[in-house]
């Protein structure tokens, strides 16, 4: 997912790439809940969109991240400087099967051939 950040203080924000484990991992609850909803969204657009060969493994993204969000809600939200006993075995849980996940993902990307574009039409001689 892009997103901007920072490395140091008074600095400019550059964009870069973040997974949804660096997420999980270094982003509060209540941030990572407005970025998993929008994610959830795209996923289904996207679900909607894809061949049936890669439907499966949007949905089991989808289950994953409302699973998360759904035990993560129930385990408390954090108060300052402390989370909820048992988030930190949630995110190593997840994690986990955000990576199996992302593993699958790679291995259908090197089995799909390139979409090809088509030639441009000949004229006539």
């Amino acid at each position: 997912l892009p997103a901007r950040e920072t490395s140091l203080p008074g600095a400019m924000p550059v964009w870069s790439e973040i997974t949804l484990q660096q997420i999980i991992e270094w982003w509060d609850f209540q941030n990572q809940k407005t970025i998993f909803t929008s994610v959830l969204q795209k996923l289904q657009i996207l679900r909607m969109n894809s061949s049936p060969e890669i439907v499966p493994l949007i949905q089991n993204y989808q289950e994953t991240l409302r699973a998360y969000l759904d035990q993560r809600s129930k385990a408390g939200y954090e108060t300052k400087g402390h989370q909820p006993h048992n988030a930190p075995l949630l995110s190593r849980n997840v994690i986990k099967r955000l990576n199996g996940l992302d593993a699958q993902l790679g291995a259908f990307r090197q089995n799909t051939p390139p979409k090809s574009t088509p030639e441009p039409a000949r004229r006539p001689r």
